[in-house]
Formats: structure tokens, sequence, C-alpha cells
């Protein structure tokens, strides 16, 4: 029975370790394809779609060629969220990149 219990807790947390990668992976993915779209057309969109699933972003300030935005991404219920600062001018420079 013990064993049992123990297969059953490691393999929760296995799939618990999985899925905070998972949603990690998307919330990255839609960053940087923010920051694609900030580079090629000066402007971030309120949600980006890709194949693993919807994020959002959240315009925290943008004064001049200075933005700060919030990517919010969720699969399964687990939410990650990534705030960057970045300055565009010929091109995008990430000045800050923070897990929140």
């Amino acid at each position: 029975m013990s064993v049992s219990l123990i297969s059953i807790s490691e393999g929760q947390l296995s799939l618990s370790g999985e899925n905070n990668e998972r949603t990690l992976h998307l919330t990255e993915g839609c960053a940087e394809d923010a920051l694609l779209r900030l580079n090629k057309t000066h402007t971030i969109p309120a949600s980006i779609v890709l194949p693993e699933g919807t994020c959002t972003i959240t315009i925290n300030s943008h004064v001049g060629n200075n933005w700060t935005f919030t990517t919010t991404g969720t699969l399964n219920t687990l939410t990650k969220r990534i705030q960057i600062s970045a300055t565009r001018t010929s091109k995008v420079s990430v000045t800050s990149w923070l897990e929140i």
C-alpha cells in the first residue's frame, strides 16, 4: 500500500512539474511574439494566439520608446506571468524580463 501511494504521489509531482513547464513555455513564447510584433509594427496586441494556447498582454506603461508589459498564460488552471521592460529605437532591446 505504501509503495502504491508513493508511486501515485511521484506521478502527481511529475505531472505538476510538466504542466508548470508547459505553462511557462506558453507564456515565454507569447512574450517573445509580443517583442517581435513591437519590433515590426511598434504595437503590442491585447492577446496572442499560439498553437499551444492563448495569452493576454497588459501594457503597464508606454512612454516614448519605453514599454513595460505583462504577458499572462494559462493552461489547465495554472497561470504564469512575465513582466518585460523594453526600449524600441531602431530595434527592440529588453531591459528587464521577470517572472512574477
